[in-house]
């Protein structure tokens, strides 16, 4: 699966894949101990908290085990997770690939597995192993209890809580200001408005401003053209979209279009409101149609 986008990359950039960045070595051996850090931060993060209560209550499944070691199922999975991050590490080498965060930690899901045969080999009493998977069970229960109250308790401190927009009353208001099929072009931060639009309209063919090389194909029926942005306080709004828009899309699009937004009240969030800029061109621009 990974083949041909490393045959990509090579094609690329060729043998200066291999060739350090244009900065000095000291500066570009701290970019790599600090990539390196962050992937070991990655690693445990992503096996959180499941590592930490196995190290408090099976050290010794972390020591070396001896023979039982060589088992060939565990020292297939010793091998399989020492390749992995001899790999994130020759990777965290090369320009520009040094932050590997928690959720591209996904490789390492077998690890309970490998886990469990270390346990067992350490001898452990097997009194200890069924209270702690009693206890893995109770965390287990507790976590959609602590996502609902997750849930409703996030917009009492949160700025702009992500998964209580309500996008469907955002696209009733967009449909209700005229847009009926088309392409969609939308802003990326600090909200996922592409995706979430897609799910609303799933006839437009939307683009992300964060994604813009990945477009549906362009059909020849006329449609609007859509470009939505979050109203934030950060500064990204109409002209940074419009500007980004009129890259992707050929398209003539003066700065001081009409523009308008729709709002509607957050969920669970009392009397906040969320709201979209959003320009709209009935006949469309460029590709933008």
């Amino acid at each position: 699966m990974a083949l041909g986008h490393f045959l990509w990359l090579f094609k690329g950039y060729g043998n200066e894949l291999f060739v350090p960045p244009d900065i000095g070595f000291p500066e570009y051996a701290l970019g790599a101990l600090k990539g390196i850090g962050r992937l070991i931060l990655a690693i445990i993060g992503f096996l959180a908290p499941l590592i930490v209560f196995a190290l408090l209550v099976f050290p010794r499944a972390f020591a070396p085990l001896g023979a039982e070691a060589t088992k060939h199922h565990m020292a297939w999975m010793s091998r399989f997770f020492l390749i992995l991050f001899a790999v994130a590490v020759i990777a965290l080498l090369f320009p520009h690939v040094d932050r590997l965060r928690t959720h591209y930690m996904f490789v390492l899901i077998p690890f309970p597995i490998y886990l469990v045969m270390r346990v067992r080999a350490a001898g452990y009493d097997p009194v200890r192993v069924a209270r702690f998977s009693g206890f893995l069970m109770v965390l287990g229960i507790l976590v959609p209890v602590a996502m609902i109250g997750k849930f409703t308790l996030e917009p009492l401190k949160c700025e702009r809580c992500q998964h209580h927009i309500p996008y469907d009353q955002l696209a009733d208001g967009l449909r209700a200001e005229g847009f009926q099929d088309g392409t969609i072009f939308a802003y990326w931060h600090p909200d996922p408005i592409a995706g979430n639009l897609r799910a609303q309209f799933p006839e437009a063919r939307v683009i992300s401003a964060k994604h813009p090389t990945v477009r549906p194909p362009l059909d020849n029926t006329p449609g609007q053209c859509l470009i939505v942005w979050p109203t934030t306080s950060n500064g990204i709004g109409k002209a940074v979209t419009l500007g980004q828009a009129r890259r992707v899309f050929s398209a003539d699009i003066p700065d001081d279009v009409s523009h308008d937004n729709v709002s509607a009240p957050m969920a669970m969030g009392g009397e906040r409101q969320v709201s979209l800029g959003f320009v709209l061109l009935d006949g469309g621009t460029g590709s933008c149609r």
